[in-house]
């Protein structure tokens, strides 16, 4: 098991952010579990809680990066132009 001297807040917050993630991306989004979230990096369940006021606070920072890579990934695709009627489509459709 982990301990939290091996990382700093930081780390750990990534730690969680990044399994959390992973677990929704194998299992769905229906309803994580923090000792699942914890089995996964190794730490207790409480250490979840000690880096975030509770799951739904974890899931709304996972969906925060999801949606702010989205957000990158169509300023990519429209750049000069590209893309940007077949992304026009799909929004319009």
């Amino acid at each position: 098991m982990g301990r939290r001297s091996q990382h700093t807040p930081e780390e750990l917050r990534e730690l969680i952010l990044v399994a959390t993630r992973r677990v929704i991306e194998e299992d769905g989004i229906s309803q994580p579990s923090a000792r699942e979230i914890a089995r996964a990096i190794g730490y207790a369940p409480g250490t979840l809680y000690n880096m975030f006021e509770n799951l739904g606070d974890i899931l709304l920072h996972v969906e925060a990066r999801i949606l702010t890579e989205l957000d990158q990934a169509l300023a990519d695709a429209t750049k000069g132009g590209k893309g940007r009627d077949e992304i026009r489509q799909f929004v319009d459709a």
